[in-house]
């Protein structure tokens, strides 16, 4: 069983549902509170953006 535990990976994902933006990141062992508090902050650090284009694709509501 230990043997196994070496090898388990840990999958957390998070989706901004304003702009469908779906980021995941893999940990290896177990789930702990460190790297949830690690996934947090990585997921809600400020990005840099890219220059917005114009493009015909627009999304209407």
């Amino acid at each position: 069983m230990q043997a196994i535990e070496l090898f388990r990976v840990i999958r957390y994902v998070i989706t901004d549902h304003c702009t469908n933006l779906t980021r995941w990141r893999y940990y290896p062992h177990s789930e702990s509170g460190e790297h949830t508090v690690r996934f947090l902050a990585w997921a809600m650090r400020p990005r840099r953006t890219r220059k917005k284009t114009r493009s015909a694709a627009r999304r209407c509501y």
